[in-house]
């Protein structure tokens, strides 16, 4: 295996990581704010409704992207998904200061549009969604979204190709999805619009970081090492996906149903040691 076959495992895994890193310390920040929600209470969201809300948004996104050619519109898309995700997490630290660092971070990333600005700011936006729905939601009904979602994104990837119909579109006009992966570091400071699909270039999606990220949130309010061990599962199922890719699997491939299985064994494993 080459360097940079490496440098770009390196990279998803470590991605991965710091978002869940982000969630168990937004999870145990919320625990001691007595802020999250408690066992014995109703929780407020199921796994049909977050699976509606998923699909929905999916299909009203790629209407939109077949219908619609104004870049603008799926700039403000992206901005206002990310600006809600990063309120939510720096909410929880500096709650005065935080749509002002928020709104900061994105102009940031429109002042300075480089790789690193790019990827800063989505895992933040990332992390902060995952908190915020983790806490509402039971792990129970988390595994089965994961379980459902893992099979969906093989039907998408393999069977309709809607998935990558949609990045290549949102792509298209010129606004990123996913956090990028160079193959050399010093590509991290490279401009956006120098990213080129396969040309030196990688992407992971925001749902392979952000529906393992819900779970360990809500595997967290069960305790802290229960999040620890879904995060654990979820980084060995990712490097399963990374490994096959780069030792040969060189088109695109469904990321989830690994992490979905390493995340839920992971958990699983905690459990039966407690």
């Amino acid at each position: 295996m080459s360097k940079k076959q490496l440098f770009l495992i390196l990279q998803t895994v470590l991605l991965l990581a710091a978002t869940e890193a982000l969630v168990l310390s937004a999870a145990a920040r919320l625990r001691s704010a007595d802020i999250l929600v408690g066992s014995g209470t109703t929780l407020e969201l199921s796994a049909p409704r977050l699976i509606f809300s998923f699909l929905l948004s999916t299909a009203v996104l790629f209407f939109l992207i077949r219908k619609l050619r104004r870049r603008v519109v799926f700039e403000a898309i992206f901005g206002l998904s990310i600006l809600i995700g990063l309120w939510a997490l720096l909410e929880l630290y500096l709650p005065q200061e935080a749509l002002f660092l928020a709104l900061g971070l994105i102009a940031l990333r429109y002042l300075f549009p480089l790789i690193i600005a790019q990827n800063v700011i989505m895992l933040g936006g990332i992390a902060g969604i995952a908190a915020s729905l983790g806490s509402v939601i039971a792990w129970e009904s988390m595994a089965v979204v994961l379980i459902i979602l893992g099979l969906y994104d093989v039907i998408a990837v393999y069977g309709t190709h809607h998935m990558v119909t949609m990045f290549k579109g949102l792509l298209d006009k010129g606004v990123i999805f996913a956090l990028i992966l160079p193959e050399r570091p010093r590509w991290f400071f490279k401009k956006l619009r120098a990213v080129t699909p396969g040309e030196g270039f990688f992407f992971l999606g925001t749902g392979d970081l952000a529906l393992p990220a819900v779970f360990v949130a809500a595997a967290a309010r069960e305790g802290f090492w229960f999040g620890v061990g879904a995060a654990a599962g979820s980084l060995l199922g990712l490097l399963g996906t990374d490994l096959l890719f780069q030792l040969g699997h060189r088109r695109p491939l469904p990321a989830l149903p690994s992490i979905v299985l390493g995340t839920l064994a992971g958990f699983g494993v905690i459990r039966l040691l407690s």
